[in-house]
């Protein structure tokens, strides 16, 4: 049985301290709401597509850790950090740029390799090539 390859993940994203101990929305938010919020950009990166979360509250709530009536409480300075998809979907505009990133990088590691080993693979054939004629 041949195993499925499936598409790696980038196991992390970028987080850049400085901006988020400066943002001024999240020195507004309570000790929970950063903590939910964290979790919530953490659980987007893994879920499909990747950085992004169901808009659906039960949802939310289940990830955050909390009822539903405390996510209620907590939601709006959380939700005000994310964007509608506009397919019951939403993201937060910070992370999708750094997927994005993350995903454009990959891509040109993998041209990259295979160009590096298609100019390899016509080297080493025009040695071959070279040798033969030497010999004859």
């Amino acid at each position: 049985m041949t195993k499925r390859k499936t598409p790696r993940r980038p196991p992390a994203f970028l987080f850049n301290v400085r901006d988020w101990l400066c943002s001024p929305s999240l020195a507004r938010m309570t000790d929970q709401q950063v903590r939910v919020y964290l979790s919530l950009l953490c659980y987007s990166w893994l879920n499909e597509p990747i950085a992004t979360l169901s808009n659906d509250d039960a949802e939310l709530a289940r990830m955050a850790g909390v009822t539903p009536d405390v996510w209620d409480q907590i939601k709006a300075p959380i939700l005000a950090k994310f964007q509608s998809d506009g397919n019951g979907r939403i993201f937060n505009e910070r992370l999708q740029l750094e997927a994005d990133y993350c995903a454009n990088r990959s891509f040109a590691g993998k041209a990259g390799w295979g160009k590096g080993r298609r100019t390899k693979q016509a080297d080493t054939a025009k040695r071959s090539a070279q040798k033969r004629q030497q010999g004859t």
